[in-house]
């Protein structure tokens, strides 16, 4: 498991010994949000200066090449070029991980909640409707929705944009990245 402070830095810690395993280092102001991410086996960190980062299963900076080959994706990066997205925004109020393709899921200081695909640092999708900030995000993987729950005392469902949910697409990726696995 791993946890987040004000100090930037972040704790991966064992599961068997409750020792510090990991450091997570790279964020220049604290630390909000921290989700384990199933699909890329990596954590994905969102902070208050307003980046969302990914990293190794101890701490390391996860590489954006090591990303792309998981998904199946051919693009030049420069080597050691970190998982990084840095969005306009003066905070995060939630994180989640969509399982189906490992997108990551942010509540915005704005009230807004934003896919974005971290390989690609694109945004997939935009969705306005809380008045105040969303607090908790959730993915039902079987219905292909997102469900935000805001400090406004509203719960929105909603659906997920086609390629962040697509089994094919998904299926597609974790058969590339095995057979990269086995060469």
């Amino acid at each position: 498991f791993a946890t987040t402070s004000a100090d930037g830095i972040g704790s991966v810690w064992s599961t068997e010994s409750f020792q510090v395993v990991g450091e997570i280092r790279g964020h220049s102001a604290e630390v909000s949000h921290v989700k384990w991410n199933a699909l890329h086996q990596n954590w994905v960190t969102a902070s208050e200066d307003c980046t969302i980062r990914m990293w190794g299963e101890t701490g390391e900076p996860a590489q954006k090449a090591d990303l792309l080959k998981r998904q199946g994706l051919d693009r030049q990066v420069d080597v050691g070029e970190d998982v990084l997205i840095k969005l306009d925004t003066e905070g995060f109020s939630a994180l989640a991980v969509e399982p189906v393709q490992g997108h990551v899921i942010v509540g915005l200081s704005d009230a807004s909640v934003v896919v974005l695909d971290m390989a690609r640092e694109i945004v997939l999708q935009v969705y306005r409707g809380h008045r105040d900030v969303a607090r908790s995000i959730i993915c039902i993987r079987e219905k292909h929705q997102l469900i935000t729950a805001g400090w406004d005392h509203s719960i929105r469902i909603w659906a997920l944009p086609k390629s962040a949910g697509s089994k094919a697409a998904a299926s597609q990726a974790r058969k590339k990245a095995s057979e990269g696995e086995e060469e």
